[in-house]
């Protein structure tokens, strides 16, 4: 083997082949290799596990944040799977959940898109009460109380 050639090793994974060809890209931590399937809460410490056991052609950190932005993006079940030493590693704080939706409600765009990235959502959408107009994270209604409901559900 060559000094810079990393040796291809199969992934154990819970997966069967079908499976796998059955899933679309987004399904996966590298869509354009469709390596490390990421569907359920589980598969984020799979994705860990297999990483520590392999020779792979990439700096832990980067690892780390590709997978950390994967789980932030597919919600808060996905986060807590996240090991506690990648989170401390990372300096991710847990996310604090009101179960008030109404403590969402921001009266500026900026704190409403920060709330969102912090969140996994993107962008905001706007909700008007009698007098005021306040801007939620999530593009729509529908994927803020989808967030909610998952971020509440005991």
């Amino acid at each position: 083997m060559r000094k810079n050639e990393v040796a291809r090793v199969r992934l154990l994974t819970r997966w069967s082949k079908a499976e796998l060809d059955a899933l679309s890209d987004d399904n996966f931590l590298f869509p354009e290799e469709r390596s490390f399937p990421i569907v359920t809460a589980e598969d984020i410490a799979e994705a860990l596990s297999n990483f520590r056991t392999i020779e792979y052609r990439m700096r832990r950190e980067v690892f780390l944040d590709k997978l950390t932005r994967k789980a932030r993006s597919l919600g808060p079940k996905f986060i807590k799977s996240l090991s506690k030493d990648v989170r401390d590693t990372l300096n991710i704080k847990s996310i604090a959940v009101s179960r008030n939706p109404q403590d969402y409600a921001y009266k500026n765009k900026q704190e409403a898109l920060t709330k969102a990235e912090e969140l996994g959502l993107t962008g905001f959408h706007t909700c008007q009460s009698s007098s005021d107009l306040y801007y939620i994270p999530g593009e729509t209604r529908d994927s803020f109380l989808g967030w909610f409901r998952e971020a509440t559900d005991s």
